[in-house]
């Protein structure tokens, strides 16, 4: 929505899976984790642009119990 995220919230971030396994014979060890990456890229970008794609779900996790299309606060 373009508005600036507030210091003082915390926001839950979503990624794709893979659960630290490195993927692929020519991967380095010494490249960072791809969430460390992410995180970068977040703060460095300000401004993130996510285009809607249908596999793509806002969980409500306010109770502790997702629920689809839910909105997080």
């Amino acid at each position: 929505n373009g508005k600036d995220l507030d210091p003082k919230r915390y926001y839950v971030v979503s990624a794709w899976g893979g659960n630290l396994y490195k993927v692929g014979k020519n991967v380095r060890p010494d490249h960072p984790p791809v969430y460390d990456i992410v995180i970068d890229y977040i703060k460095k970008q300000k401004v993130i642009k996510v285009p809607y794609e249908s596999n793509v779900k806002v969980l409500d996790v306010k109770c502790g119990c997702p629920t689809e299309g839910g909105i997080c606060s």
